[in-house]
């Protein structure tokens, strides 16, 4: 399985060295856009991170916001320069990230002598998902494309809330397995429909 992006997202995909990748265009409102403050004759205020941003990433899987208050404070900010590798392919996991700001590019390289498949990740995106949860060796390289700042659920953190909340642990992995699903999904799709339009099927 791959660790990559969750819907309405941006997620380019050059398969063959194709200069036509496939855009999925990102909602224009996120991170930017806030809920009306009714009742209040002052100006709105913006949810506190790392909140804003799990709540980009998870809110096609989940309205409880009470959940995301608890998992908010298990993260801790990360902010990288354009440039900068967080990992590379078959490194072991130090936990899954969620980009706050910033874009990342993740090259995934399954075997020899077959195309790299790159997919960019933007703000309320989540990378290394599944090999933080699972503790595997990551699948593929990652790199800050543009200055980033990221929310990190360390393997240390993680332990912790499993240890601390076992059951708002098992319910975010769920909720993590839930977006992959999806994705799952979706990348067959996207990558049906490039192989379509390279053969003129």
């Amino acid at each position: 399985m791959w660790d990559g992006a969750l819907w309405r997202k941006v997620h380019i995909f050059r398969l063959y060295n194709t200069q036509s990748p496939i855009l999925t265009h990102p909602n224009p409102c996120l991170g930017t856009c806030s809920a009306e403050n009714k009742g209040n004759s002052g100006p709105p205020t913006a949810p506190v991170e790392p909140l804003n941003t799990l709540e980009q990433a998870f809110s096609p899987y989940t309205t409880d916001r009470t959940m995301l208050e608890q998992l908010a404070s298990y993260f801790e900010p990360v902010t990288v320069p354009e440039g900068y590798v967080l990992w590379k392919q078959d490194e072991p996991a130090d936990g899954l990230y969620v980009v706050g700001a910033g874009v990342l590019r993740a090259t995934y390289r399954f075997a020899a002598h077959t195309p790299a498949i790159e997919e960019s990740m933007v703000p309320g995106t989540l990378a290394g998902e599944l090999s933080g949860l699972a503790g595997l060796a990551r699948n593929a390289t990652v790199v800050a494309e543009r200055p980033a700042v990221l929310w990190r659920l360390s393997a240390d953190a993680l332990r912790r809330l499993e240890a601390e909340r076992p059951e708002l642990a098992r319910a975010f992995t769920a909720l993590v397995l839930k977006g992959k699903c999806f994705d799952i999904v979706r990348d067959i799709v996207l990558t049906i429909r490039v192989c379509s339009c390279k053969t003129g099927f």
